[in-house]
Parts: structure tokens; sequence; C-alpha cells
């Protein structure tokens, strides 16, 4: 396996360009299709996998339900913590690697945190620590790139700039498709307020709606539905995303 890489790219720098600035609406949409998509009941138990600074987790336990977040990065964590949230558990784990304690009535992986191992075995072993988290008839629902659609439209440099006090954040993205090894690989270049230069470099496996569907099947998940976005729409070629939602099947 090859380096690592995600377990120390997650900072303070990308929550400023491009986590913090999401809006609460966005937070409302989503969990408005998880709890469809997942058939939550009122003080339903979730398990969000790589929650981040855990926007959506907050936002389903100000619905009534309890929420489960785990994420690698400790400063995501924190800020978790600090908002205060009832009915909410944070704390730093390897989603690789960890199974909750009691089994959870659903489970969810966002915003494309599936796929960073080169090796097949290791992403398919977080989806099975999120089968092994369920009840059985628990749901769990995963958000990842469509991928027919990146090809169609690849950009290989976005740049994105935020201001805060300090100035202006330049995040300069520049990615290239490696076909042999299916990865999609991105070097990250910021430019901070002081002037600063910091550089990350990531790879994330590229799989197909197929593909994962398969992986799901071969976790032992049932009743496989495929979304193209948080309003419900068919996946095609032209969808902005691809979420894929499966069932435990209880005994």
């Amino acid at each position: 396996m090859k380096h690592e890489w995600w377990k120390d790219f997650y900072d303070e720098h990308l929550a400023h360009v491009l986590l913090h600035p999401a809006t609460g609406e966005d937070s409302k949409r989503t969990c408005d299709f998880l709890i469809e998509a997942l058939n939550l009941a009122p003080s339903d138990h979730v398990f969000d996998q790589c929650c981040g600074t855990g926007r959506i987790a907050i936002e389903l336990a100000k619905r009534g339900h309890s929420v489960t977040g785990i994420d690698l990065a400790d400063i995501y964590i924190r800020e978790a913590q600090s908002a205060d949230q009832p009915n909410t558990f944070f704390t730093v784990e390897d989603a690789f690697l960890y199974q909750t304690p009691s089994p959870c009535d659903a489970a969810i992986n966002w915003w494309t945190s599936f796929g960073y191992s080169d090796q097949d075995s290791q992403n398919i072993e977080m989806m099975l620590r999120a089968y092994s988290s369920l009840k059985p008839g628990g749901m769990f629902a995963m958000d990842y790139m469509n991928v027919p659609n990146l090809y169609r439209t690849f950009q290989p440099i976005v740049t994105t700039e935020r201001e805060n006090k300090d100035g202006i954040t330049i995040l300069e993205r520049q990615s290239k498709i490696d076909f042999p090894s299916g990865q999609l690989l991105k070097t990250w270049s910021y430019t901070l307020p002081d002037n600063k230069q910091i550089q990350h470099e990531t790879s994330t496996r590229l799989y197909s709606p197929e593909q994962l569907y398969s992986f799901f099947k071969t976790v032992g998940f049932t009743e496989i539905n495929l979304f193209g976005d948080i309003d419900h729409s068919d996946l095609t070629l032209e969808s902005p995303r691809c979420i894929i939602v499966g069932k435990k099947p209880s005994p």
C-alpha cells in the first residue's frame, strides 16, 4: 500500500476553503434525503463513518436522531464536539478499522470519503465496518463521485479562493487520471494570506457505479439503489454524484 495520505491531509486549511463555506441549507437538504432514503424513524441511531466537522451529524441530531461520528482529523472532531449538540458522540477513529460498540439503525459515508487506498480489499474493509455496525435491517448510504460524469467533464485545474479576517487563501487543485491504476491523482496547493505555500498529494480510486454496486453485494447488502443526487434522481451519465444505498438483510 502506498503512503496513507489521508492521515495528514485534512487540516484547517481544507476546512476553511471547502468545508466551512457550506451552508446550513446544504446540510438540511442532505438530511432530508438521508431520512427518506435510510427510512429513519425518530430517535434512530446513525453512524457517520467519516463525519468531518460534524455538519450532517449535528443536523440529524437536531431532528431527534442520535449520532456517532468518527474521523481521523482530531481538529475536525474537536470542532464537532464544540457544537455541544445533545445526542451526538464524536471521537477520533480510523474508519478502516472502527465498528460501533452497539449496532446502529443506519450508517453513512459522505463527501467521497471512500476509495482512498490503492487496494480494493482495504477499501471494501471500510464498507464492512459500516455493515458490521448495523442492526439487521439497517441501511447504509455512501456518497461518491459519478465517475462517468467525471470523465465527461474532467477539469485538470480548479482554483478556489476564500477570505477570512487574515486575508485570502487560494487553493489550486491540479488533477490527472492515471488509467493503468484507475486513480484520480491530485496536487492540492494552498497559498495562505501570509504567502506561505502548502502542498498535498492525494490519490483516490475511480470506481464505476457498477463496481460500487458489486462491492455492496460482496459485503452483503441487499435492496441496493443508485441515485444521482440528493433530489432522489436516478443515476445517469450526467449526474453530479453517485449515491448508493443498501440494506443489511434481516435473518
